[in-house]
């Protein structure tokens, strides 16, 4: 993926999650976040395909996250 793709990944994902934390995931419309991200609902269909991939990366992402904290308490 080009740089402009990752980016422009990357602006949709932190559109998508700030709005799943400020209105919820059930309020939040794909329309939504393509309008606060200022891009055409194409792209978060090229990238995503459904709010429900967007949600699983978010997920994914968490469970990074706590699984390197909880590896980091056991090795200290």
């Amino acid at each position: 993926m080009y740089e402009k793709g990752v980016q422009t990944r990357n602006h949709l994902y932190q559109t998508a999650k700030q709005l799943f934390y400020t209105q919820g995931y059930e309020k939040t419309r794909i329309k939504d976040i393509v309008e606060t991200a200022g891009m055409p609902i194409g792209l978060f269909t090229y990238y995503f395909k459904t709010k429900d991939n967007i949600v699983h990366e978010i997920y994914s992402e968490y469970y990074q996250i706590e699984k390197r904290m909880y590896l980091t308490k056991l090795t200290d």
